[in-house]
């Protein structure tokens, strides 16, 4: 079967080498999951961002009036066809046929960082290559992909405002057009586009402006799944901005390898540094007589023996079974190779020695193919690599050969591999990327752009498309999914699962809480080693005790997922981790889940026993801050009196009749006034009381 992602030919009934996951073969891009709170199967509903298109014919009625039925449908068939072709070719899906037109939409179930730039080029592409007059309407936002309707369990679609108005844009359109909202363009790079005047759209609301796309900037070419290529990661410039050092270290190592002194460097850095785009333009600029290819993604999802073949293939001519008899290679080193590409269908030596032959045949190789050109290779994502793959690079590699590798940590043992920290940028570096990317803003937002992107290019990039001229942080899910989106896609569904729970629960969310809720197959781990999440103690733990939490690695990450989890999904999540709580004794914990919850009653009823609880353990100011929790969520007058008066009752018990009269103070009833009465005789004996004192101190002959 071909690869929807990369286009090739997949060896493996579930993965693709380059990391995708077929939809049909297994549950982490399929239609049904299991659910664990009553162990049958639910259909998958999932929040994204996407880009939509709406693409159909105009004209068409008066057409098939003047044609025969044949000559109608087949038309309408070619049309169509080609269409389709169009949205594949871009990377999109079509998400539906609808009579003289279709519905295609990018960014599901897998998304791409310009999925808005390519969703715009597929439907020029399909309205100016239509055999017959058409129109197109592009809008992105957040939908609900879900199945639709009695008995197509297994057919998904997209629900959503944008939808809607990728709809109404295309029958707005003259034929021939496409006219996109603001949005899609904020999210496009290099695009030319004419502004048109306000209209009202049908079920928008107000007037909005739609635009008239034109194509890509001259020389800018649109981002295609299949044919991304590392040269394309030049076009970031700004990226390598603060970057000097960085790039004169990948120089002088190029340079020993030219030399025959083979080189592995390792771009370290969190999620969003640029080590990858960093990587790709140095790719994209190598010198002439300088050989260099992007490795295919080498996914744990994948089959590593296909993906290994996919990268063998990248380096060679012709058929990989043949050139591999051709090569001077010893019998039991070529059978190796063999087995590691697929080719051979069984092991043909015991593990520990087929992997010591795997790994002296792949440096052979490598070494022998540099002998004619000095070979660079990139690999990306090593964090999320198979074990064995990260193995045989701790091997320095022979001959003209420099591997380069990304990932988030440092997974490379002391000495095994050189290690090139991609830190974020520094003050300076942000702020000239901030004027690069926005130079239409005035000094103070500059600066403020640069300070929210905390050094990250990634969140450089993503709040600069921001539409406000002073907030960074406006737009949030827009930017956010763009940034955030195709790195939550390489996850399985089980971990990026726990992800929006996570997001949901709060930072500093107990580990142990999410394994309660999810299983033990949340996958923690990924996430942590995967550079999405950090661990912490609580304050006052040794790192000997048990409770260890959970934050987010990246800024913003958190507040992008809560805009993928439906309300409905939140509320179950915080309703059985207010369960959990409650049972462990981390009684105010459950009281917060419950009132974002909106179970006021029980989460007014946890505070005050949390309040109580802490009076009688003489923890008086806590007490009254767990008091106030409770007066904030009351869910009804006559609960917040009983609690005011209990509060006052408490106060006057210690002789803190002026803040019980405070806790009183506009209540009516009788028992509030007796209150109010026995509060001001506490008071007006305590002014005695300390006038007799004062009396005694100031008596003469009194010491």
């Amino acid at each position: 079967m071909r690869c929807p992602d990369c286009g090739h030919h997949s060896y493996d009934a579930g993965n693709c080498g380059c990391g995708s996951n077929y939809g049909f073969a297994t549950p982490l891009r399929g239609e049904r999951s299991i659910s664990r709170s009553n162990g049958e199967h639910d259909l998958v509903h999932e929040r994204r961002w996407v880009t939509v298109v709406f693409f159909d014919l105009s004209r068409f009625s008066e057409f098939a009036l003047e044609n025969p039925l044949e000559t109608t449908w087949k038309a309408v068939q070619r049309s169509l066809s080609e269409a389709a072709t169009q949205v594949r070719r871009h990377g999109g899906h079509v998400d539906k046929y609808l009579g003289d037109g279709l519905l295609a939409v990018f960014g599901a179930p897998r998304s791409r960082e310009n999925d808005a730039g390519a969703a715009l080029e597929a439907a020029l592409a399909m309205v100016t290559g239509s055999p017959l007059p058409a129109r197109a309407g592009v809008a992105s936002g957040l939908v609900l992909r879900a199945p639709l309707g009695d008995g197509q369990a297994g057919e998904s679609t997209v629900l959503g405002p944008a939808v809607n108005l990728a709809q109404r844009l295309s029958q707005a359109a003259p034929p021939g057009e496409v006219w996109a909202d603001a949005v899609t363009l904020r999210l496009a790079a290099h695009c030319r586009h004419h502004p048109l005047e306000p209209q009202v759209f049908k079920g928008q609301g107000g007037p909005l402006r739609p635009h008239r796309y034109l194509g890509m900037v001259d020389g800018v070419p649109p981002r295609c799944a299949a044919k991304e290529a590392a040269a394309q990661a030049g076009e970031r410039v700004h990226d390598l901005i603060g970057r000097e050092a960085e790039i004169l270290r990948l120089h002088e190592a190029l340079e020993a390898a030219r030399r025959g002194l083979g080189q592995h460097l390792a771009l370290v850095g969190p999620l969003g540094s640029g080590k990858t785009h960093l990587a790709r333009h140095f790719l994209g600029q190598l010198p002439a007589g300088v050989r260099g290819v992007l490795a295919p993604r080498f996914s744990k999802e994948g089959s590593l023996r296909h993906s290994l073949h996919l990268a063998l293939r990248n380096l060679i001519e012709g058929d990989v079974g043949e050139w591999l008899a051709r090569t001077p290679l010893a019998p039991s080193l070529k059978q190796a190779l063999a087995y590691s590409v697929g080719l051979l269908p069984q092991a043909p030596a015991p593990k520990p020695e087929l992997d010591q032959l795997t790994v002296e045949g792949w440096l052979w190789l490598l070494e022998w193919l540099s002998e004619s050109q000095p070979l660079v290779i990139l690999l990306e994502d090593l964090h999320a690599a198979d074990p064995f793959l990260v193995e045989l690079l701790r091997h320095r590699p022979r001959g003209r050969v420099l591997l380069l590798s990304t990932s988030r940590r440092n997974i490379w043992e002391e000495g095994s591999v050189e290690v090139l920290e991609v830190a974020p940028l520094d003050e300076a570096s942000a702020l000239a990327c901030a004027r690069r990317l926005r130079p239409d803003l005035g000094e103070a937002a500059q600066q403020i752009l640069a300070l929210k992107s905390r050094g990250l290019p990634l969140m450089l990039q993503a709040l600069s498309r921001s539409q406000g001229n002073q907030d960074p942080l406006a737009d949030l899910a827009a930017w956010g999914s763009w940034a955030f989106q195709s790195r939550l896609d390489s996850l399985p569904r089980s971990a990026r699962t726990a992800l929006l729970c996570i997001a949901v629960l709060g930072e500093g969310a107990e580990a142990a809480l999410v394994r309660h809720l999810l299983g033990s197959e949340a996958h923690l781990s990924r996430l942590l080693n995967e550079g999405f999440l950090n661990t912490c103690l609580p304050t006052g733990q040794s790192s000997e005790c048990q409770g260890e939490r959970l934050v987010f690695a990246v800024p913003y990450l958190r507040e992008t997922a809560l805009t993928l989890v439906s309300p409905e999904q939140a509320k179950r999540w915080w309703i059985q981790a207010a369960g959990w709580c409650q049972g462990t004794g981390h009684v105010e914990q459950a009281a917060l889940y419950l009132s974002m919850a909106g179970e006021q009653t029980a989460a007014f009823r946890l505070w005050r026993l949390v309040a109580q609880e802490r009076w009688f353990q003489g923890r008086r100011a806590e007490a009254l801050e767990a008091y106030n929790e409770a007066l904030l969520i009351a869910p009804s007058p006559a609960l917040n009196r009983s609690l005011r008066q209990e509060v006052a009752r408490r106060l006057l018990e210690v002789g803190q009749a002026l803040q019980a009269l405070g806790w009183l103070e506009a209540l009516e009833d009788e028992a509030s006034e007796a209150l109010r009465a026995q509060a001001r005789l506490q008071i007006q004996a305590q002014k005695v009381t300390q006038y007799d004192i004062l009396g005694d101190i100031l008596r003469p002959g009194t010491n």
